[in-house]
């Protein structure tokens, strides 16, 4: 797969509609599941398996994975997907991010009417507490099954529903720039933000950048202070935890070169077997944001592309 370039020269609107998954790789199908399912009422939408020649992503020989991909009250129509991902072939490597100062897909973020009941429902499930991980915008923080961080904030009155993802990076002003470059907008300014973590009380920037309804989901851009956002995200695809999104635009072969030209080093675009799926497979081009996180675009069918535009966005926070 190829890499993205370090800077992104200039804006473009590279095509980006709707984001479809966030790609979540885990030991056990039925056990993270249940966290899911239990702890915040998401639902198996449908399953799929990975295609035996996954050269796309970076693998060679023959590879094995089933997915399954889970949607919350909204359906999945609206709503992004979390693709849970077992792999067989090759076997899942590593561990989900140790440190929340880590350059990555680090967690997810949950509006739930009640963050107590939520928190018990997901330990009850298989969640575990996640001592010393919460920013000061989130009301608390769990981890699932694999050690992937849910953050939770309370929304009386809501259905617990998944509404973005953080994204820690190195450089906040570059990696704004290059996820407005690809479709998303900034819901509101940086903010500054305590973090408490295992290691003591530390600062964040962040901000929220969206694409805009139906499904109204956003990446939540954190850059640590003090040069403590560390490393490279897990770019293996077979790593546990976070690696990957998949983003919807209407046409994957202009959005791809739009993307080159604002110097982001799309792949070529080739067709994705997605057996079990009401497609079969979709027309889809790779490529790694500033920090490595992969990116994919997917070419939406024409019953899907046309009315997804609007730009505004929920930001709970």
């Amino acid at each position: 797969m190829r890499r993205t370039g370090p800077v992104v020269t200039g804006t473009s609107d590279c095509g980006a509609v709707t984001a479809l998954h966030c790609n979540l790789n885990v030991r056990d199908l039925t056990a993270a599941s249940r966290v899911y399912e239990q702890g915040l009422a998401m639902r198996v939408g449908m399953r799929s398996r990975a295609p035996e020649d996954s050269s796309a992503l970076g693998l060679s020989g023959s590879t094995d994975a089933e997915a399954w991909f889970l949607y919350d009250h909204r359906g999945g129509r609206i709503a992004p997907a979390i693709e849970l991902m077992r792999w067989q072939q090759p076997p899942m490597t590593g561990a989900a991010y140790g440190s929340p100062t880590h350059a990555g897909m680090q967690a997810l973020g949950f509006t739930v009417p009640s963050v107590p009941e939520a928190a018990d429902a997901l330990r009850s499930a298989g969640a575990t507490k996640a001592a010393g991980r919460r920013p000061e915008s989130v009301d608390e923080t769990v981890l699932d099954a694999d050690g992937v961080p849910i953050e939770l904030i309370e929304e009386p009155g809501s259905n617990p529903t998944l509404r973005y993802v953080r994204l820690v990076c190195h450089d906040l002003t570059r990696s704004i720039d290059w996820y407005g470059a690809i479709g998303f907008q900034a819901t509101g300014p940086v903010r500054s933000a305590e973090w408490t973590t295992e290691d003591g009380d530390g600062r964040v920037d962040e901000i929220t950048m969206a694409l805009g309804p139906p499904a109204g989901f956003a990446v939540k851009l954190t850059s640590w202070h003090t040069g403590r956002s560390l490393g490279v995200a897990h770019d293996a695809p077979n790593h546990c935890g976070m690696v990957r999104m998949a983003l919807g635009v209407e046409d994957v072969r202009s959005a791809a070169a739009a993307a080159r030209d604002s110097g982001i080093d799309a792949s070529d675009v080739i067709f994705l077997p997605l057996p079990g799926t009401p497609s079969g497979g979709a027309d889809v081009s790779y490529f790694r944001d500033p920090d490595g996180v992969t990116v994919e675009f997917v070419e939406l069918p024409r019953a899907e592309a046309g009315p997804r535009r609007s730009t505004r966005a929920h930001d709970p926070r």
